[in-house]
């Protein structure tokens, strides 16, 4: 009966494991998934963002593929009854956690000062739209996606070009516009600037990364706390078996040794 019970009790601590694993490896998905999100919306407007914006979306990636290794070990452990393994498997998973914390803080210090900064890249930017033609296909993307025209308004374009200038438009004497400011025909100018709707588009990216990387974490330091308790489980449960195996042969021994005497006293 107790041998029953305590098999009993190792298959669920398999299946616990087992399912936590699962959930596990889907929440690798989302951390890929939230990841390549993040750096292909980044990639849109890459000549206004430096590489420390990249660096929390590729971490974060790179963590979304370590957690398929890491349920490797959690799979193993739970197979093999193995405590050094599910142990491992808490490790990395702790591993995880401060990997998926730092992603999260990176993201957050990305929010700092980046109206400023986005002022600045797009500025420059736009001073170089005539001369270099993946500046001006950003900016052109960027207009065009965003509805918008010049940092505040398409007078942030007065003096940057000329109207000799291919793919633009002349509004006034002074200012001359690139064509993806127009609405339609370019008989009408987008009077939104582009700066505030940029700023939320990379902003709102850096925030969904910071709460995506965070929330995760939560979740991998309740998967150390449940692969360490699942350990000492596993420990315990081998400890009790061997325990009742060994009880199980000192009966055996009891009872083969009365036997043996009894036939002898017998026999005598």
């Amino acid at each position: 009966m107790h041998t029953r019970d305590l098999n009993a009790g190792m298959r669920c601590i398999k299946y616990l494991l087992f399912f936590f694993n699962l959930l596990f490896v889907i929440t690798g998905i989302l951390i890929i998934g939230v990841g390549t999100t993040i750096q292909a919306i980044y990639n849109n407007f890459d000549i206004f963002l430096e590489g420390r914006f990249y660096s929390p979306t590729t971490l974060l990636i790179v963590i979304g593929f370590i957690v398929f290794v890491v349920a490797f070990f959690g799979c193993c452990g739970a197979v093999r009854e193995s405590t050094c393994m599910v142990m491992t498997f808490a490790v990395l998973l702790a591993i995880v956690f401060l990997l998926e914390l730092s992603a999260g803080l990176a993201g957050y210090v990305l929010q700092d000062g980046l109206k400023e900064y986005l002022v600045h890249k797009v500025n420059i930017s736009m001073e170089q739209y005539s001369t270099d033609p993946e500046i001006a296909e950003t900016i052109d993307f960027m207009q065009e996606r965003l509805l918008c025209c010049g940092l505040e308004s398409y007078n942030d374009w007065e003096g940057k070009l000329d109207n000799m200038t291919y793919g633009t438009t002349q509004i006034n004497e002074n200012t001359t516009v690139p064509n993806s400011c127009c609405l339609e025909t370019c008989d009408f100018i987008s009077g939104n600037g582009c700066i505030n709707r940029l700023e939320y588009v990379v902003g709102q990216s850096a925030v969904l990364l910071t709460s995506a990387a965070l929330s995760l974490a939560l979740l991998q330091l309740l998967g150390v706390m449940f692969a360490c308790s699942l350990g000492r489980s596993i420990r315990h449960q081998k400890t009790e078996r061997e325990r009742r195996r060994w009880e199980m042969r000192e009966n055996l021994l009891r009872k083969d040794t009365f036997y043996t005497d009894r036939k002898h006293s017998t026999s005598a």
